[in-house]
This record gives structure tokens, sequence and C-alpha cells, in this order.
């Protein structure tokens, strides 16, 4: 309690029923400390008060909807919240008005003592009727006790429906335990839910919705698409509760609402305007809302939702275009060859599966990215040539050109890193002969292996599931050649790329049984759980990872003395960066893996992801910076 004169307190606020002054102290509580409870001082004074719970509703009503953020309006009603909830805990309740009551029972009782004292025959008329209004006062705790809850419960329901107040007063609800329900309810609901939407309270309309069951009688497709734009997918599973009605409604107002912005970008480039952030962000949130809650529920867009399907391929390739201008800014003479992987990229998805009927939109949205800047409008001729939009092309030349971007790219140390490269010998294993030499090795020479796998991105397959591996590449150490072999006669290090697709499952399972399943070789991952789950879908003999001999988990190490977690895990490009001094390209990334033949790009990248293991665990062993043993995460 502040004490010379340094303001309010909580005992002065409830003495005075000064409402006003008691929010700005539990304000002014929650901007001191950073992440507080409910001060305990208040509790403990508003017992005090004649009638606690109406102080409450007072401060309640002083929270001014303009002057306070939502979160502050939270933070301060359901603090409020859970000190009416247990004030109307029955011991509590029952407690708090016994001390109401006890002025007057007193008053009683010490009349009842001084009759004792005379003890005389015709006091006794006198002290049967005191008896009895001392009983009458015990009785009437409960009749008294309803009657205030009732009166403050009224008033409640009088501040929800009034629209000069917050409707996040709706969070006092629970607390007093009222019956809110559509049958006596709904106007009030209703009107509640279209001011809680106004305000952007999502997560009380969607209590609003659910718990309280106004779902079918408010408009929940305007609910919806702003759970869409928050990208609060926790929120619309909620909403959608599973049923099939529900579920379909979302769908459909995703298609609708990515078709709408697909055409609006259509229209934009068609008149001559490059597309802006806030369309494609548009575009980004409700493709992703759209294809999140289809793949929980094992829905394929491409089947009925041709839009989402469209948007959610356009948005995982968004950030190639902008790789793209990096690549063309940053080259003085690029040659358009060695662009052969985006372009394979952008033209897979514009015309992958049900994108086929926005083919032209998205090609148009590829092509018109590279007329924004002169150095870039080369790529964009031969894309338009590729994705058979000539005409589109020939438009956008007469679009003024916008200045040239400033990329700003960090490299490690200050200075710039190299990119990664290997001159390992690379082999792809796609025929049986093959896969025996390398059982061969396996058996006689191998000392330890790097082990990665790639399957087609989600940019190529929408579907509930996520594809199985393409390909597996394994980067092997070998052992140092027999005496009589001539020296530097065989190198030391290999890496071969097994065709997943068109090898026998039965000799693959039996070349990954021998590897998996090996006590003396070493074996490489990087964050591999995920890469073994999605092989032992079609290897199902193969062991857990914790079952395999001699593994090692390179995600799982420290670098620079911090041991990764749950929530912050090491990244394999982060890693090569920081351990190694070298850039990681990560551009091939989402290429098609299905496709055959890979190109030598692809083959090298694969490749790449393997080898740089081998060269992560020697430089940890060689610096002695893996003292610290790598921590199950």
């Amino acid at each position: 309690m502040p004490k010379g004169g340094a303001g309010p307190s909580f005992y002065t606020c409830v003495k005075d029923n000064d409402a006003a002054s008691a929010l700005n102290l539990i304000q002014s509580h929650f901007q001191q400390q950073q992440s507080p409870a409910f001060p305990q001082t208040f509790r403990s004074h508003v017992r005090t008060h004649e009638d606690p719970v109406a102080f409450i509703l007072d401060i309640a009503a002083s929270i001014q909807l303009k002057e306070c953020t939502l979160r502050e309006q939270r933070k301060v009603l359901r603090g409020l919240g859970e000190v009416v909830g247990k004030l109307y805990l029955s011991e509590d309740w029952t407690g708090w008005m016994k001390d109401q009551m006890k002025e007057r029972k007193d008053e009683k009782t010490k009349v009842l003592e001084e009759l004792d004292g005379k003890n005389s025959e015709d006091q006794y008329p006198k002290r049967q009727k005191t008896e009895r209004a001392v009983k009458r006062i015990d009785d009437d705790i409960t009749p008294a006790s309803t009657a205030l809850r009732t009166t403050n419960t009224k008033r409640l329901l009088s501040l929800l429906a009034n629209y000069t107040e917050s409707p996040l007063l709706c969070l006092l609800i629970p607390p007093f335990g009222i019956a809110f329900n559509v049958s006596d309810h709904r106007l009030l609901g209703r009107s509640l839910f279209e001011r809680l939407l106004a305000i952007g309270a999502l997560a009380e309309c969607v209590m609003l919705a659910t718990d309280y069951g106004f779902y079918p009688y408010v408009d929940h497709r305007a609910l919806l698409l702003q759970l869409a734009r928050a990208e609060d997918k926790k929120s619309i599973t909620v909403l959608l509760a599973g049923y099939t009605d529900r579920l379909i409604t979302f769908c459909e107002l995703m298609e609708e609402m990515c078709s709408q912005e697909l055409k609006t970008i259509d229209h934009m480039l068609g008149s001559g305007h490059f597309v802006g952030t806030e369309h494609r962000m548009l575009l980004k949130q409700y493709a992703k809302a759209g294809s999140d809650i289809m793949a929980k529920h094992r829905i394929d867009p491409d089947a009925n939702y041709h839009s989402v399907a469209a948007a959610s391929r356009l948005m995982t390739v968004t950030w190639l275009l902008h790789e793209v201008d990096l690549l063309i800014f940053s080259s003085p003479n690029l040659d358009l060859a060695e662009l052969e992987d985006y372009t394979d990229i952008f033209e897979t998805v514009a015309t992958a599966g049900s994108s086929k009927r926005w083919k032209t939109v998205l090609s148009k949205l590829f092509v018109g990215h590279f007329m924004r800047y002169e150095k870039t409008r080369l790529y964009g001729a031969f894309l338009s040539e590729l994705l058979q939009v000539r005409d589109f092309y020939g438009q956008m030349t007469k679009v003024t050109v916008e200045p040239t971007p400033e990329f700003h790219s960090v490299p490690a140390h200050g200075k710039k890193m190299d990119m990664y490269l290997s001159d390992v010998p690379v082999e792809f294993v796609n025929t049986l002969e093959k896969l025996e030499v390398l059982n061969g090795l396996i058996s006689e020479r191998v000392v330890k292996v790097g082990i990665d796998c790639e399957w087609a991105p989600t940019a190529l397959r929408i579907t509930a599931d996520t594809a199985p591996p393409a390909i597996l590449q394994i980067a092997l150490d070998l052992n140092d050649a027999d005496e009589t072999s001539p020296v530097n006669s065989a190198p030391r290090r290999i890496c071969r790329i097994l065709d997943l697709i068109h090898l026998p499952r039965k000799d693959l399972s039996r070349t990954l049984e021998r590897l998996f399943t090996s006590r003396t070789i070493l074996k490489l991952g990087f964050d591999f759980s995920h890469d073994l789950s999605l092989l032992r879908t079609i290897f199902p003999s193969l062991p857990p990872l914790a079952q395999i001999p001699r593994f090692e988990d390179l995600c799982k190490y420290p670098v620079n003395g911090n041991n990764p977690t749950k929530k912050h895990k090491n990244s394999l490009k982060k890693m090569v960066e920081l351990i190694l001094h070298k850039r990681l390209d990560k551009t091939v990334r989402i290429s098609n893996w299905e496709r055959r033949p890979l190109r030598a790009s692809q083959l090298r990248y694969a490749a790449n992801d393997a080898i740089v293991l081998l060269d992560l665990y020697d430089k940890y062993q060689t610096e002695k910076v893996s003292d610290v043993k790598p921590v199950n995460v």
C-alpha cells in the first residue's frame, strides 16, 4: 500500500468505491511487470467491500474501448473474472455473506448475553424472541446470496447489451455462471459476435460460436476469413470441430477467395501493372489456411479445389523468384543455362496437377516478376517463350521498369563466403549391377557414411501424405586400398545416389538393411528421424532410429558451445556456414526428384547434402569441438 501520499491504493479505492482509480492501479501493475499475475492485494481488499462483485462490475464498466488495446482488456477482464470465480465458490461466498451479516448477529448475540446475566423468568420470552432473530439472520444468508448474485448477473447482461461498453466483457460470462445459450440470448449473442469481430477479438468470436452454440446464427464466413488472414490454424480447427458441413464450407470459402485473388492478379497483369505485396500476401494466407486444413483431413486439393492447389504451389516458390533476382544481379555475365533448375521449377508449378486451369495466370505472374527490372528482362523473355505467353511479354516491355533493388546479404564474419563444392566422384545407381558393387563396398571397405534422401516437394505434390523418398544419397568414406594397389589407385571418398523409384524394392531393402544394421560402419545423418520415417513407409524392415548401431545425428551437435533445443534446432545450412565457413546451395531443393533422368545440377546438389556430413564430422573431430556429447532433443 502506498505511503506518504504516494497515491491511491486498493484499500482506499475499495473504501471510497472508486472503480476508475482501481482500474488505473490494475493497469499500472501490468505495465510495470513483464509477465505479471493479477495483483493479489486487490483480491484481499475487495472482500471488504459491501458488494465486491458489483464493485468488480464497476471496474469492468470503466474500461474505455478506444483507450485500451485488446491485450490490455483481456488481461484486466480475465483477472477480474478469476476474482469473481473464487468469490462465487460456495465456501468463499457463504463466508463473505456471513461476514456481512456479522454486525447484525453480534448485536443480537450481545442482547442474549445480557439476558443470560439477568437469569430471571420474566426475561424468558425476550430471550426466545432474540434467539429466533439470530436464527433468522443465519437463515437469511442463502436467499440474500441468491438475490445478490441475480442482481449482479442482470447487470452484467445489461452491460453486454450496451454498445458503448467493451464486448470483451463476455469474458466474465463463465465466472458469473451464466447459462448463456441460443434459446435465451440469441439477439445478444449475435450482437456481441458482430462487435467482437469488428474489433478483431477473434478468440472470443470462436468462444461464442463453439462454446455457446452460436455458429449457425452468426457470420461464420467472415470469422473464417479473418482467422485465415491471421494464419490461426488452431482456432480454425476448433471452429470446424470435425463437422463435415463446416469443413466443406471452409474449403469452398478458401477456394472462392483464392480464385478471386488469382483473378485480381490476372486483371492487374493484363492492365500492365505489377502485382503488389498485398495481393500476394492475401493469396498466401488463403492458400496456406486451405491447404493446411485439407492436409489435416486428407483432402486432395487437386481433386476439387483447383484454385487452392494452384495458389499453394505458387506460394511455395515465391522465395525462389527473389533468389533468381539475386543471382542475376550478382553475376555480370549470366548464362541462362545456369538458371535451368529454376526454369524447370517455374514450368512445373504452372502445369502440375490441377494448376493447369490457372497456367496462364501463373505463367504471367512469373514472367511479370522478371519484367520489373531492366537486368532481369532477358530472363523474362526466355521464360515467356517457354511458358507460351509471348504476347504478355510484348505488352510488359512497354511498362516502365522499376529502380534496381538493393540486395542485402549477411555473410559470416563480415566476409563473402564461397559456395560449398565437392569434387567427390558421384554415380547414380539405377541398375542391379551397380547396386551389387555398392553391396560389396558396404561389406568390405566402408568406414563411415553420410546419409540423406530427397522426395517430391509440396510445390509438385499437394496431398494429405508426404511423398515417399525418390532418391537416397550415401557418401562413403572407404578404408585405404591394400598394400599391393598403386598409390591413389582408388578414391578414399565416393558418393552413390540410389534410385528408389526404379530399382527393385526387395534388392534395395537388403542393401539398406546391411548398411543400417552394420556395427562397424559409422552412420551420419542430419535431423534424420523424418527421413527415416519416410524410408520405413516403403522399407518397413528397416530398424527405428534408436536401434541403428553407431548412428550420429549431427543436428544434435553443439555449435559455438551452444547445445540445440527442441525449439531452436540447428539447420544444415547454418552449421556449414559456422563450421566450414562455406555457403550451402539449397536452390535445387524443390526440384522434381521423381522425374528421370535427373539433371547434373540435381545430382550434385543431392551428393553435396550427404558429402558435407562427412566434412562436418571430420571438422568436429579435428578441432576437438565435439567434446560436449550431442544431446537428445
